[in-house]
């Protein structure tokens, strides 16, 4: 095994070792390797934050324009065998409107623009055939059918007394 110990023994360094170091040398030495190591988008965030936290966030110099093209309201909801999605459009709309879907998330183009994209988290896992869409007054509902998730495996542990040499 390795002698840890030996590196961190109180015996191996000198009761005075701390002293030695300048607090303005070591910030500085910490700030280099930091810029040197880190890239430069991610060095303007806060530390232990995710980059990409910060990107939204808004400073009060900026001025702030509404989007152009706000994405369409989106209700989702489920029940015990159903996933359902409940979006607001314009009948339009339908004739350039595409409905992907995997197992976890909804993808809905060309709405409101063409070209446009949104992606919709859905709630529980949907099987991939029997997915139903219906429009009635402005309103598209789309019907998946819930997958229940049946995979469970147990790993075991063994005690103690069940090791073997």
């Amino acid at each position: 095994m390795f002698p840890w110990n030996w590196f961190f023994s109180k015996e191996n360094l000198p009761n005075d070792w701390m002293k030695q170091f300048n607090p303005a040398d070591v910030e500085h030495f910490i700030q280099n390797i930091m810029k040197n190591t880190i890239p430069p988008n991610w060095q303007q965030t806060t530390p232990f934050s995710s980059p990409f936290e910060n990107q939204d966030s808004l400073s009060p110099e900026k001025e702030v324009s509404p989007p152009q093209n706000p994405p369409i309201p989106i209700e989702v909801f489920e029940t015990f065998d159903y996933v359902f999605l409940r979006l607001r459009l314009k009948e339009e709309w339908l004739q350039h409107l595409k409905i992907h879907h995997t197992f976890q998330k909804a993808i809905i183009y060309n709405v409101p623009e063409i070209g446009e994209r949104q992606e919709i988290v859905l709630p529980a896992l949907v099987k991939r055939k029997g997915a139903k869409a219906e429009f009635q007054d402005d309103i598209l509902e789309i019907c998946f059918l819930r997958m229940e998730d049946w995979q469970i495996s147990e790993i075991h542990v063994p005690n103690k007394e069940e090791k073997t040499p």
